[in-house]
């Protein structure tokens, strides 16, 4: 179909309609960049996806969704060479975990959406990988203090004893600028007063 045609109808308008739904930035991305179909086929797979999508929206529309936005740029950190944060790894632990209540949330939706059950289905199985980032049994292998753990308790952060020397003297060095201020402040007030 020519672009004189596509305006004409207002395939852009609707398609800008439609991305506002979208959740992630990748969603409403890919949804811009759809494009009218004239494969039979391929229109009627989509159609039953919408259906099989609706269909288990009908049954529960709180559906476990995670962007992918962050870890993608902290994976593309680690290609480079560089480390990965705790706040990332934090993040990619609970992406992990919201990808098996993903898998746990379509179990029983199966009958209802067997396409995209299949496509859920296909998510490789991530426990080994997330039992792998940190572990709570390691923790005697890390010298350091524990700043934060996860929420199931099983992964813990851990700030290296290395570390708690630069820590100590940052925070006194906050501590002298603070008393430095105020003393600024003192001497400013009377000053004026």
């Amino acid at each position: 179909m020519n672009k004189q045609a596509l305006n004409k109808l207002g395939f852009d308008q609707v398609v800008e309609e439609i991305s506002s739904y979208a959740f992630t930035k990748k969603g409403k991305e890919t949804i811009r960049a759809l494009e009218p179909m004239n494969v039979r086929r391929r229109i009627e797979r989509s159609f039953q996806e919408i259906k099989e999508a609706i269909g288990v929206l009908r049954i529960n529309s709180s559906i476990p969704i995670y962007s992918l936005e962050s870890i993608i740029r902290s994976l593309e950190e680690g290609e480079k060479g560089r480390y990965i944060r705790v706040e990332a790894l934090s993040r990619m632990i609970d992406f992990l975990d919201h990808c098996r209540k993903l898998k746990r949330f379509m179990d029983d939706k199966g009958y209802v959406a067997p396409t995209i059950s299949v496509y859920v289905d296909s998510m490789e199985d991530i426990t080994d990988l997330e039992e792998e980032l940190v572990k709570r049994e390691h923790r005697q292998k890390v010298k350091g203090a524990v700043i934060d753990q996860s929420s199931s308790g099983a992964t813990l952060f851990i700030e290296p004893k290395e570390l708690e020397e630069r820590q100590y003297v940052i925070e006194q060095l906050k501590l002298t600028e603070q008393h430095e201020v105020e003393q600024i402040m003192y001497y400013l007030t009377g000053l004026v007063s």
